[in-house]
């Protein structure tokens, strides 16, 4: 074969492009601090970047639940503390009204104070955390404690009389 000065110009001309496109992919990698800027930089490579982003996401999902479900777990924590409260207040109100001593006007506060008492505790089993009850079994969008009134009932949800 003949080398002409054609196909040694088309040799050069070739390897010129082949160093020109190398050059430009390091000056776009330095640019940037990627080593990989698409699947086909290193295609062995990629397999492992793809798995370790999909595991930093779902991580990163996991601490939101856990954040989320912290948040919701201090709440329901404080509505226990202040249930197991109004139980010691009734507790010490009973106590207090086998009192034989006591006139029935003072019986009749004893009376308004649990009542008091069961007002706020049925406030705190309807607690609710974004629009959503805590304490409820089978759906969270509704109320399911509440104090009965004689001649009405509703059935949406098994619901506990106080």
């Amino acid at each position: 074969m003949k080398v002409t000065e054609n196909s040694t110009y088309r040799l050069m001309q070739t390897n010129l492009n082949t160093i020109t496109t190398e050059l430009q992919n390091l000056r776009v990698k330095g640019s940037t601090g990627l080593k990989l800027l698409a699947p086909s930089d290193d295609p062995a490579s990629i397999s492992p970047v793809l798995n370790t982003r999909t595991q930093i996401r779902a991580t990163e999902r996991y601490l939101e639940t856990m954040e989320v479900s912290h948040d919701k777990m201090q709440s329901t924590d404080g509505h226990l503390g202040h249930v197991e409260k109004i139980m010691e207040d009734a507790k010490k109100i009973a106590l207090n009204a086998v009192n034989s001593s006591l006139s029935q006007p003072d019986l009749n506060v004893l009376a308004d104070s649990i009542s008091n008492l069961r007002d706020e505790l049925l406030d705190s089993a309807n607690a609710t955390i974004d629009g959503k009850y805590i304490f409820s079994q089978c759906n969270d969008r509704w109320q399911i404690y509440f104090f009965r009134v004689p001649g009405k009932h509703h059935s949406l949800c098994k619901k506990y009389q106080l």
